[in-house]
């Protein structure tokens, strides 16, 4: 599967990771892949760029972080120092440090013009599935199979409150554009909206029939897109919990979404080794039409394959 995906700041590139153990660069505008970033001996659990965009973070069950050059196609440096697979990677908002998390309950924050871990955050009994920063660069919140979200304030303090309502593993949290509030997700189908100051629960949404497997914010912050085990991609309005539109894969799970940072466009990724780009907005009869799909190689396969453009729900390769 294509397990991760995320837009370049500027919006016209998509990086994605994958079970092949590759990074794949690719041309949001044409549906062609740049660049193949080969450097990880196990699948790739996550993605993350640098929000001037020059550079391109990922993790991988290998237990390392690599920081690319995502013009060259170059590896800059290698972060090594988790003991399990690494699960998440978040640039701080000043590119000068990177947050991972870990299946062995850790959080380690790197320096990048060093390659060193600057502070490695110990609080959760479980894998942490998530992290993100505030915009501050100070706070920290990660959420973990122990049920859990930590608030870190100040990094590197002991200072840590725990966000409990979850009834099972917290799959992803992503502060609000304006950080006043975290979105969560969960193994127990929910989407939990909490006060960023009291740490207390504002509600909690039931959205999915199975598993909900990532979150993410639109750019004003009033809309949400989760994914789910159950086959769907639904956008949320906030204010009035309600959905406003819904995806319907045929052909796996979805793992991941991100918001275009214009806002218009989602990409996910599935099971099914594509990337697509949905357009939430667009009239039911056309929203199909709006699915780019992009593959990446699948296992074993022996024949050549391209990417893919505007086409209808069925994977299709050369």
């Amino acid at each position: 599967p294509v397990i991760c995906v995320a837009w370049n700041a500027s919006g016209d590139q998509l990086a994605s990771g994958s079970s092949d153990n590759v990074v794949i660069i690719w041309d949001a505008a044409t549906g062609s892949d740049i660049l193949k970033l080969q450097g990880h001996a196990e699948w790739v659990l996550c993605v993350s760029w640098s929000h001037i965009g020059e550079r391109v973070a990922s993790g991988s069950l290998d237990k390392n972080v690599i920081l690319w050059d995502a013009s060259a196609g170059t590896e800059i440096v290698r972060f090594e120092g988790h003991k399990g697979s690494v699960t998440c990677v978040k640039w701080d908002p000043s590119d000068t440090r990177i947050v991972s998390a870990s299946d062995d309950n850790t959080l380690i924050v790197w320096e990048i013009s060093t390659g060193c871990a600057l502070f490695t955050l110990w609080g959760h009994l479980g894998t942490v599935y998530s992290a993100a920063w505030h915009s501050n660069g100070e706070k920290l919140v990660s959420g973990s199979y122990d049920r859990t979200l930590i608030l870190w304030d100040g990094i590197g303090s002991e200072k840590q409150t725990k966000l409990r309502g979850h009834k099972a593993a917290v799959t992803c949290c992503v502060w609000n554009p304006l950080c006043d509030s975290i979105a969560s997700c969960s193994d127990d189908k929910t989407i939990i909206i909490w006060n960023a100051a009291t740490c207390g629960a504002i509600r909690t949404i039931q959205a999915h029939t199975k598993a909900v497997t990532s979150v993410s914010w639109s750019p004003a912050g009033d809309e949400l897109v989760s994914t789910s085990y159950d086959n769907t991609a639904v956008v949320w309005n906030i204010p009035s919990a309600s959905a406003i539109s819904s995806l319907q894969g045929r052909r796996g799970y979805m793992l991941s979404a991100a918001w275009h940072p214009a806002g218009g466009l989602i990409a996910l990724c599935s099971k099914d080794s594509a990337v697509r780009v949905w357009d939430p907005y667009a009239p039911l009869r056309a929203r199909r039409l709006a699915l780019a799909m992009l593959s990446h190689p699948r296992l074993g396969a022996g024949s050549p394959w391209s990417p893919l453009g505007l086409h209808d729900d069925a994977l299709r390769a050369k």
